[in-house]
């Protein structure tokens, strides 16, 4: 397993803040560096469309964005979850 084929899902945006800083602490203790740039947020919910905190691992943004390639399958910000197929 590599850390770029992981993938991280919560319930609420302070959830997922608080999944990062767990993980951040238990790859540094590792020695496993995280490359924030391969770092990306996407919202699916009735409020995806709604401004959100940025998420942060080190001090440093994570962005958010509309579409994410994951192992080769794209998953896009929406009401609910969508994996347009056309790319595949």
């Amino acid at each position: 397993m590599y850390a770029d084929d992981l993938i991280l899902l919560s319930i609420t945006v302070t959830d997922l803040q608080r999944l990062l800083d767990m993980c951040n602490s238990l790859f540094t203790d590792l020695d496993l560096p995280i490359n924030i740039s391969k770092c990306h947020c996407l919202r699916i919910s009735p409020r995806c469309n709604l401004e959100c905190k940025n998420l942060t691992i080190n001090g440093k943004d994570i962005c958010w964005v509309d579409e994410i390639r994951f192992l080769g399958v794209t998953i896009s910000k929406n009401k609910i979850f969508k994996c347009p197929w056309e790319a595949a």
